[in-house]
């Protein structure tokens, strides 16, 4: 590989095609070619765990991304007109937070309980699935190629749970399995390998992903 440029892009590209798809992506400080990949998982169904979805403090309900307008209907807060004032309640009606004393004290600081800026939501406390608190981070260690042509030698080093091979003149992605046993890698476990373009393969694994029967998982 002779073109830095070209190399470092298509390492970053698979370091933020993973991060996107809510894997965390740990680098190895002197080696910019292997990756440790980790996901957290219910610990009695596998499903993955998701950091990015909060649960309002008082109920545990789930943000529904929804904004209550001034007549107190609730509106989609990415279809709500720009002008409109922006107030993020949780919308269990019994919920503490919505009785009338309670919601006048969360509004004189903050724009409802799932204000960015509210200390009244929490991040996911409770399995999207089976209602399961308790998590898990599965691992796996991955090695980056960034390759010439089809043809070039590559060092199948054992240690490495997986292979990605990225073609240097194409967005092409090719995905080895080596360690078949690797939890983290039963989301492939239908496949030992893996080729197909950049946006065909980040579909490909977020389906995976947000499917839990694609998991065969086993604490």
């Amino acid at each position: 590989m002779n073109n830095k440029k070209v190399e470092n892009r298509l390492f970053k590209d698979t370091y933020f095609l993973f991060e996107r798809l809510n894997f965390d992506v740990y680098l190895e400080s002197e080696n910019r070619s292997e990756i440790l990949l980790a996901l957290p998982r219910c610990t009695k169904c596998g499903t993955p765990w998701r950091f990015d979805i909060s649960q309002c403090f008082f109920c545990g309900s789930i943000n529904s991304f929804l904004i209550k307008d001034e007549n107190n209907n609730y509106v989609s807060a990415t279809n709500a007109s720009q002008k409109m004032s922006r107030y993020y309640p949780c919308i269990n009606d019994k919920c503490l937070s919505n009785e009338k004393d309670v919601e006048k004290m969360i509004k004189s600081k903050y724009n409802g309980v799932f204000d960015r800026k509210s200390p009244f939501n929490t991040t996911l406390e409770n399995c999207l699935k089976c209602g399961n608190d308790s998590y898990l981070y599965d691992t796996a260690l991955i090695k980056i190629y960034v390759i010439d042509d089809r043809m070039q030698n590559i060092n199948y080093d054992k240690k490495y749970d997986g292979i990605i091979l990225r073609l240097y003149k194409q967005k092409m992605i090719k995905f080895l399995i080596q360690n078949l046993e690797n939890k983290l890698l039963t989301i492939f476990k239908s496949v030992d390998k893996i080729t197909m373009n950049e946006t065909e393969f980040e579909s490909e694994i977020e389906k995976l992903i947000q499917n839990p029967e694609a998991f065969s998982y086993t604490p």
